[in-house]
């Protein structure tokens, strides 16, 4: 077999391993191994033509590709590229869509389509994900004592990041000024980390203030905590820079002191259970008895406000009786501004004081509530697990106009038992409209202007998708969703997995047999997920096989699958080393093929590389994690070394046959083959490439 690069043979043979043999090969005696001596179906002959390479003046990553006919839509890390390939050999950009472009943390990863719209899965990167929130409010967890002078939320995001919790006795409303000196080199032979109030007509507080011999010793003081009397501190001190940090014009937006109300059969309890959203805190307040009770958290305000917004996450999980009533907003006079419930069999309805607008909330289930206050105008919104847009449930208008003084969280009665859980609590200016999901995005597009329609907001990094008739199936890490396209513009959750523990879910590939419709989802290092997806409002999971007992090299969940093809009932994966065994079984490199004839017993068989092809780049997932067949022939990418394949040989049965060797800076990533042998591969960042999309044409 000979591989041609345009006009020209470039002479590279591909390596033909006709007989495969591993050195360590009896050491993995729980591994089923391929024989690879299946010889009664002839090899596919193959040759290589080079066609094109695309160039963008701005190189970034192809993590994915659809094919249109003569367009190709390539997803990169900021977003989607339309390509017009009308012409083959000069491929030309039409459009380029990079919606998320100011949150370089949002990565483009996945793309799919159903009529005229794309869908395309965002993820937050890893630096990201593994970052606890940095986001400040008022934690219910700090109610330690029935009052607490304190205030931590600014109009400055560093302070708000720096500052995890705050306490001191002045009038914050007068601070217009914060230094934060982090190992800050005072003279020849000091170094000091201080943190400075500047008040307005008074005399500078300081939080800490220690003085150090050497930067080094400076740094290695720091602590996360500072206390003195009445004052307290906690902060972040990777949240700035070393040396003289000073932020000013500051407006300090929250409370002057927080008071806990609670009368003898009510209580307040840190509750682990977090929204979706995962904020930051999360609080049950809960009423023991039938006669009623109060559990309250109230919020002085520094200044009094005609205008007031609240949000935050609300569950109940148990059927009570009786009302119970959520206090929001109110002045020394009167309660401004409350939210009634009411329960409704395996429900229960929230309004308006009892008065305006009505909205069935499903037990058990986590939803957005906004509630806004402005001259004597109350409104309520609320938003579903996926935190698009906000709905109006109603409107409530009152000729008692009057200013907030004190902002609310909790719950009371007068004649009910019941347990509410409260979560991510925001007030004003801490941006009511932020608490969506920040890990993940799908937009559905418009497949000619590249203009958003809808954007979906998902609690885990997205990192493929598949679709399957009317459903949309998108997996991630810790999770998969299932959606209905019966309306292709809105797409509806009807289905979430979410393990028991985390779960890198990944590649989605999709079949049917015997009338019912499958989605095998790849769980990297755990195995596979096979979900029944015939009916997208019914799906159910008919395997979630965790690999257990299956161990290489005596290492169990040391070796991952990424992503696969079906030719039913075999599924042929790529196999790779987990990141951080690639120095110990750097040789696990290649395709698993898994026979679902059974899915109470799937068979699964390992067919590696010849040890010398697999490419010694190692950074990010190991390759292969990209495979796509032709005939029958399997492509997976091996970056700066191009692609490997294998043959099918029939009954499960593959055999390396070899590189395919790209030339120049690549480093493959994705692949995408159409009916007519045309491969598209899309580089990735790694091994020094240029980040382009190469064509290549198959030819028998």
């Amino acid at each position: 077999m000979i591989i041609h690069n345009g006009k020209d043979s470039l002479c590279l043979p591909i390596i033909s391993v006709d007989s495969v043999t591993f050195d360590k090969k009896t050491d993995y005696s729980d591994i089923k191994w391929g024989s690879n001596n299946s010889s009664q179906i002839t090899h596919d002959k193959c040759t290589y033509d080079s066609i094109s390479c695309y160039t963008h003046p701005k190189h970034l990553q192809y993590n994915d590709l659809y094919i249109d006919g003569n367009t190709v839509y390539a997803v990169t890390t900021q977003g989607v590229r339309k390509i017009d390939y009308s012409d083959k050999t000069n491929p030309t950009l039409i459009s380029e869509s990079t919606p998320f472009i100011s949150n370089s943390n949002l990565l483009g990863r996945t793309i799919e389509h159903k009529g005229n719209n794309l869908y395309v899965g965002y993820r937050v990167s890893f630096t990201v994900y593994n970052q606890r929130d940095a986001q400040i409010t008022q934690r219910f967890e700090s109610l330690d004592t029935a009052t607490k002078t304190s205030s931590s939320l600014s109009n400055n995001s560093t302070i708000n990041a720096f500052f995890k919790a705050l306490t001191i006795s002045r009038d914050l409303g007068k601070v217009h000024q914060i230094f934060i000196y982090k190992a800050y080199k005072r003279d020849e032979s000091t170094f000091s980390n201080v943190i400075v109030f500047k008040v307005s007509g008074e005399v500078d507080h300081v939080i800490s203030s220690e003085n150090y011999s050497t930067r080094q010793e400076a740094l290695d003081a720091l602590k996360s905590t500072y206390s003195s009397g009445s004052h307290y501190c906690e902060v972040d001190w990777e949240a700035v820079p070393e040396g003289n940090n000073s932020y000013s014009s500051l407006q300090f937006n929250f409370v002057a002191k927080q008071e806990y109300i609670h009368t003898a059969n009510a209580d307040y309890s840190i509750s682990n259970t977090c929204c979706p959203n995962t904020g930051n805190r999360s609080g049950e307040f809960s009423i023991n008895t039938q006669n009623g009770d109060t559990a309250v958290i109230n919020y002085q305000l520094l200044n009094p406000v005609d205008k007031a917004e609240a949000s935050f996450w609300i569950r109940i999980d148990k059927t009570f009786k009786g009302e119970v009533e959520i206090p929001l907003f109110s002045n020394a006079d009167r309660q401004v501004y409350g939210l009634s419930l009411l329960p409704s069999g395996n429900s229960y309805q929230v309004s308006i004081d009892d008065a305006a607008g009505t909205k069935s909330f499903a037990n058990g289930v986590w939803y957005n509530i906004k509630a806004t206050y402005s001259n004597g105008v109350k409104k309520l919104y609320y938003r579903s697990k996926e935190c698009s847009e906000w709905i109006l449930i109603g409107t409530s208008s009152s000729s008692e106009v009057g200013n907030v003084e004190t902002v609310s969280v909790g719950i009371q009665s007068a004649s009910a038992s019941a347990a509410v859980l409260f979560d991510d609590f925001r007030y004003s200016d801490t941006d009511v409209d932020a608490a969506t999901y920040n890990k993940g995005r799908i937009t559905v597009v418009d497949k000619n202007t590249l203009d958003i329609k809808k954007i979906l907001y998902v609690d885990y990094p997205v990192t493929d998708m598949a679709v399957s008739g009317k459903s949309l199936i998108v997996s991630g890490l810790n999770g998969v969703n299932v959606y209905s396209l019966e309306d292709s513009d809105n797409p509806e959750l009807t289905y979430t997995y979410r393990p028991s523990s985390f779960r890198d879910c990944q590649g989605i590939t999709t079949y049917e047999h015997a009338g019912r419709v499958y989605a095998v989802v790849c769980k990297y290092t755990h195995g596979l997920l096979i979900l029944d997806i015939t009916d997208v409002n019914n799906v159910t999971v008919a395997a979630d096989n965790e690999f257990d007992g299956w161990t290489y090299a005596d290492i169990a969940h040391g070796i991952n699958i990424f992503s696969a093809v079906i030719d039913y009932p075999y599924l042929y994966a790529t196999l790779a080393p987990h990141p951080d065994k690639t120095s110990t079984i750097p040789e696990a490199c290649g395709v698993v093929s898994f026979d679902l004839s059974d899915l109470n017993d799937i068979q699964k068989t390992l067919y590696l590389m010849d040890s010398s092809d697999i490419t010694s780049n190692k950074s990010g997932d190991p390759s292969p994690t990209r495979i796509a067949r032709y005939g029958n022939s399997l492509y997976l990418n091996n970056r700066d070394k191009g692609l490997a394949v294998y043959n099918i040989l029939g009954d499960g049965v593959v055999e390396y046959k070899g590189l395919v060797d790209i030339g120049g800076k690549t480093s493959v990533n994705v692949i995408s083959i159409t009916d007519d042998g045309l491969i598209f591969m899309g580089d990735d960042s790694c091994s020094k490439s240029e980040m382009n999309i190469n064509l290549y044409r198959i030819s028998r």
